[in-house]
């Protein structure tokens, strides 16, 4: 009797919650179910999604295949929204062999010029490199690439903006005309030479850009 009795009241217990989970303040979820309905759902819904992003990481992994690359091509928007595109690029199977660096030179109507700098992970301390490595993916990964040249440009007004410093009171002021970005470059020796990275000596100018008005706004 008594262990019926507690199993009742386990029972009243959870209806109870259930209850008051449901009467509680709003809820996300509460644009697009009823909180019965959630109740139901959320368990078979919640376990749909995680078995579509664990399949989807398992078919990346698995890729280049034409069969898993028509399975995964429906789900392409999905998988760029939540950022969930795996390219392990720095791994395999055709890692970098370069250590680079990115500069911008900026040239003013004055005829004056000033580099623009920015930053290097192998110059800064282990702290800053936490905040700082985004930089070293996009401009020392990507933007070199021929693959990514519709992005140099983009690059080209950021600087532009950057070294927008002096005062604009009048119309003679002065202003960046042209931005030159060079990549310098030198080829990362073997892991079993034991060698120390050398400087980068190489050099190549990605884009030379005419600044106008309406970049530096």
């Amino acid at each position: 009797m008594e262990a019926a009795g507690g199993h009742k009241l386990s029972k009243n217990a959870r209806l109870q919650e259930t209850q008051s989970v449901s009467e509680s303040g709003f809820q996300f979820t509460d644009l697009f179910f009823s909180r019965k309905l959630w109740q139901r759902i959320r368990k078979p819904l919640i376990s749909a999604g995680l078995f579509v992003i664990l399949s989807t990481f398992i078919i990346y992994l698995l890729l280049p295949n034409l069969v898993l690359a028509r399975l995964v091509e429906p789900l392409h928007k999905f998988i760029a929204f939540f950022n969930l595109a795996q390219g392990y690029g720095v791994f395999a199977p055709n890692p970098t062999t370069k250590n680079s660096h990115i500069v911008g030179v900026v040239f003013y109507t004055d005829g004056s010029s000033r580099l623009y700098e920015f930053p290097r992970l192998d110059r800064i301390s282990m702290t800053n490199k936490l905040w700082k490595e985004r930089y070293r993916k996009f401009l020392e990964d990507n933007i070199p690439q021929k693959r990514n040249a519709h992005l140099v440009n983009d690059v080209a007004r950021f600087v532009a903006r950057e070294t927008d410093i002096f005062p604009k009171n009048s119309s003679t002021s002065n202003r960046p005309e042209k931005v030159m970005l060079l990549n310098y470059y030198a080829e990362a020796p073997p892991i079993h030479a034991h060698k120390h990275s050398p400087s980068h000596f190489n050099m190549r100018v990605l884009c030379t850009y005419s600044v106008t008005r309406e970049d530096l706004q």
